[in-house]
């Protein structure tokens, strides 16, 4: 579902639902992890060698062409359909990003084998995290049966009579409680404990006199950081409403809204290299949500509780054994 979101904007219909393209962008994903996952078994000097020898990497190599095969015709018509077009017509034409990239990339990244590259990067970065949130949600959901009724309120009032489809980023905007909710299930389960990462490009003195010499890495304790007493009030008590009755009582609501970043929030990274996509993520999230509260119900399976969620060195992910049973709502209720 989210890679089919994603791809209506990477790639436009009606290419975002090509059944092999969805396919490839998951796989591509769990590749990179698994790549990745076997070479930290390694000093850093081995790496060229076991990268030869581990499976995942092989496939990667395959999705790479694979995803040549399918992006290289859509580029090709996208040229052909804008060639007699001047180059100030096509910045202004809204379409998908690929056509944006074939039209208007200043990184030299317009052939074909450059562009699916690039593309499957994006769904990396977009997929499997939007999907590790929404399953997390759906988990705190059922955990807490409470939640549900606040939620669906709050989004029957904005939608005020439309059709779930008319939902719009300002309908989204609006979503306060949904906001505070996402939060809290975020603050319980985050994707990566460690947020953000860096390497130091030059040497750097901090105030404290610590030295850190070129390529140094850094990274900040984001999950420590919100489960922190001194930064969240009663922080193992889960409480879906606590940046909702914060905003209206103490702080602007955008300070507390879903995909915000402070010092005390750094899951989505902070400052000029804060996550770039993450609004775009939180859009997802919320239509999902929005619209499968409206037309099911969910529960655990065989009246179970919430699963635990699963780490992987720094990266944590909901329990992929993990069963809900979903029911769509009768009609009229």
């Amino acid at each position: 579902m989210v890679s089919r979101i994603s791809g209506a904007v990477f790639l436009g219909h009606p290419h975002c639902r090509d059944e092999q393209w969805l396919r490839l962008s998951v796989d591509y994903s769990i590749n990179v992890f698994q790549t990745s996952f076997t070479l930290k078994l390694f000093p850093s000097a081995f790496h060229p060698l076991i990268s030869r020898l581990i499976p995942a990497q092989r496939r990667l190599s395959r999705n790479l062409k694979d995803a040549e095969t399918i992006i290289g015709p859509i580029a090709d018509e996208i040229r052909k359909k804008n060639a007699g077009q001047t180059a100030d017509v096509e910045r202004e034409i809204p379409g998908s990003l690929l056509s944006w990239m074939v039209h208007n990339s200043d990184f030299k990244v317009t052939d074909n084998g450059t562009l699916a590259a690039t593309q499957l990067i994006l769904t990396l970065a977009s997929v499997h995290t939007t999907s590790m949130a929404v399953c997390n949600a759906l988990f705190d959901i059922c955990a807490h049966p409470g939640t549900l009724r606040p939620l669906l309120d709050e989004i029957m009032q904005v939608l005020d009579g439309k059709d779930p489809e008319q939902l719009c980023t300002q309908d989204l905007s609006q979503m306060k409680k949904l906001d505070s909710f996402l939060l809290e299930s975020q603050r319980f389960n985050p994707p990566i404990l460690l947020s953000p990462q860096r390497v130091t490009m030059e040497p750097i003195t901090l105030k404290d006199g610590t030295f850190l010499p070129k390529g140094t890495q850094v990274a900040w304790p984001a999950a420590n950081i919100l489960m922190d007493p001194n930064v969240t009030f009663d922080p193992e008590a889960f409480n879906p409403w606590r940046s909702f009755e914060q905003g209206n009582e103490t702080s602007p609501a955008s300070t507390n809204a879903y995909g915000h970043t402070s010092e005390k929030n750094l899951l989505f990274g902070h400052g000029r290299q804060a996550c770039p996509g993450r609004f775009f993520a939180v859009a997802e999230i919320k239509m999902i949500l929005a619209r499968m509260l409206i037309e099911y119900d969910f529960r655990f399976c065989n009246q179970g509780c919430r699963p635990k969620s699963l780490t992987i060195d720094e990266m944590v992910f909901p329990n992929p054994f993990a069963k809900l049973s979903i029911k769509r709502r009768n009609e009229g209720r």
